[in-house]
This record gives structure tokens, sequence and C-alpha cells, in this order.
């Protein structure tokens, strides 16, 4: 019969190994220390490796996403010290791959201003979500609920454009003209981490409070104008 003393090694029967009983107190030895260190990297590789498959396929099944933006109108005529409205019209193209999406609320009124020519006291500031149109139902002030479009459908929201000039008064009756870049961003109804966003390009004209309201062939040179600026950041962007 074999005794198993506190403190051996190992104890063999018939030549194989039937277990260890280390002495009370006694600490692994190295090479067992080693062999556990190499099977905890073994483990943290595996699940390295098995996370990066899973992301590899999550970025394969989020189907793309085609939508435009539009704002309207466009150039927008703001008198100085005022508010202008912008309609934005967001549509999910019908051949799109993913079929549903809904408007990221927290991208909005992330506007990108640029003046152009005329008086560059009269400014224009960023815009503000307004509780209108359809990509949002307003439930409370501090919620929004998304609603979502589906395949060839639209949808819009609304929002706010201040404009000022500190002068008072006004020693000129100049107007001043911006450019504006509103960064849009959708979500996959069926997939969060499925986004795209996309910069819409508009116009705006602060005009003297007490000055002359642009006619209509004055309109028509401040469209004309705008989408030769419009062609050239298009070129710009895709060169």
């Amino acid at each position: 019969m074999q005794r198993i003393y506190p403190g051996s090694e190992r104890v063999s029967t018939h030549g194989e190994t039937k277990g260890y009983v280390p002495r009370a107190g006694e600490q692994p030895s190295r090479g067992e220390a080693r062999m556990s260190i190499a099977v905890c990297r073994r483990i943290v590789v595996g699940l390295s490796v098995v996370l990066s498959i899973l992301a590899f396929r999550s970025t394969l099944s989020a189907a793309p996403i085609v939508f435009s933006v539009a704002a309207a109108p466009n150039p927008i005529i703001i008198p100085q010290n005022s508010v202008g409205f912008v309609t934005f019209t967001v549509s999910l193209d019908p051949a799109s791959p993913t079929p549903s999406v809904v408007v990221n609320p927290l991208t909005l009124g992330n506007t990108a201003l640029q003046f152009l020519s005329g008086d560059i006291q009269d400014q224009i500031l960023g815009g503000t979500l307004e509780q209108e149109g359809t990509c949002f139902r307003f439930v409370r002030p501090d919620i929004i609920l998304l609603n979502a479009i589906g395949q060839g459908e639209s949808c819009t929201f609304v929002e706010s454009f201040r404009t000022r000039d500190i002068r008072d008064p006004d020693p000129d009756l100049i107007d001043g003209q911006w450019s504006l870049n509103e960064v849009v961003e959708v979500v996959d109804s069926a997939n969060s981490t499925n986004t795209l966003a996309q910069k819409v390009l508009f116009f705006a004209v602060v005009t003297d409070q007490f000055g002359p309201i642009p006619g209509p062939s004055t309109l028509v040179l401040l469209a004309t104008g705008f989408a030769g600026l419009l062609s050239y950041a298009l070129l710009t962007q895709r060169g």
C-alpha cells in the first residue's frame, strides 16, 4: 500500500501520477506558477480573438445607409436681431440597403458658420431645434421620441437661427451673407451601431433691421451666387 506524506512531490501507483499534496502553507513551485500564467495568457488571447470575430461580424452585418438632407428656404433672409426658421427634410433612398432609420437629435445644432461677404457685424448664430416637424415627437422639452422613416419616406425637423448686430444704431445698410453647414446623423432602427452623418449646406442673408428687404431680382442674384458656391464646395469635397 502506498502512503502519502505531507510535502511529498507526487505519489505514483504502477507508474501513474495520482496527485500532489503540498505541505501546509507551501507556495506553488515556479514551474507551476509559470504554467498558470501561461494558461491565463491563453485565455485572454482566446477572448480577444472571439471579441474581434464578433466585432468583425457586426461590421459585416451593418447594411449601408443611403439618405439625403435638404434645407428650405435656401437662402433664408433674416433681419438683424431677430429669428428665422429653417425646415430640414431627411429622406431615406428607396434603394437604401438599410430599410429604416431615425434622425439623431443629439447632433443637431452643430452648425459651422462662414462669413461670405457684406457686413460681418450682421451675424447669424447656430441653430436650435424647435418642437416642430415629423422626425420627432416632443413629449416634454426634455423627452423626445424618434419617428422612424422607411425606404422612400421622409421626415422633417425645424431649427431656429438668431441674428444680431451689437451696434446700436447700425451705421450702414449693408447685408451680411453667410454659409451654414449643418450635421445631420441617422441611425439604423434595427442596429444602433450603424450610423451615417451628412452635412447639409445652405445660406443666409442677415439684413439691416430698418434697411430695404432684398427684392426678387436681388434674390435671384443671391441664389445664383450661392448655387455657384455650392457647386464649388461639392467639387472641393469630392476632390
